[in-house]
C-alpha cells in the first residue's frame, strides 16, 4: 500500500541520513566553507525527511479516521441486517 511504501522509503532515507551524519562527524574539513556546505546539505535532507514524516503521519491519521468510519458503518449495517433477518413465523395462508 501507499503508506507502507512511503514508510519503508522514509526509513531507508533515515538510515542513509544517519550514516551520512556519522561520516560528517568523522570528517576533517579543510575549510569552514566546506564544513558549512556539507552541513547545509545534511540539514536540508533532514528538513525534507521531517516534511515527509509529517505527510505520512497525516496519511496514517486519515486512514485511521476512515477505518473508524468504516467500522461504524459496518456495525450499523450488521444491526440492520439482523433486524431484517428475523425469525418470525410466516403469516398464515388462507
Amino acid at each position: 500500500d501507499k503508506i507502507e511504501t512511503e514508510s519503508a522509503d522514509y526509513n531507508k532515507d533515515i538510515i542513509r541520513l544517519n550514516q551520512d551524519v556519522e561520516q560528517f562527524n568523522n570528517t576533517e574539513f579543510s575549510s569552514q566553507a566546506e564544513f558549512n556546505t556539507a552541513r547545509s546539505g545534511l540539514l536540508a535532507r533532514a528538513n525534507q525527511l521531517d516534511a515527509q514524516r509529517d505527510i505520512i503521519n497525516g496519511e496514517v491519521a486519515e486512514y485511521e479516521t476512515l477505518r473508524g468510519e468504516l467500522t461504524k458503518i459496518a456495525s450499523q449495517s450488521e444491526a440492520l441486517n439482523r433486524s431484517i433477518d428475523s425469525n418470525l413465523a410466516p403469516a398464515p395462508s388462507l
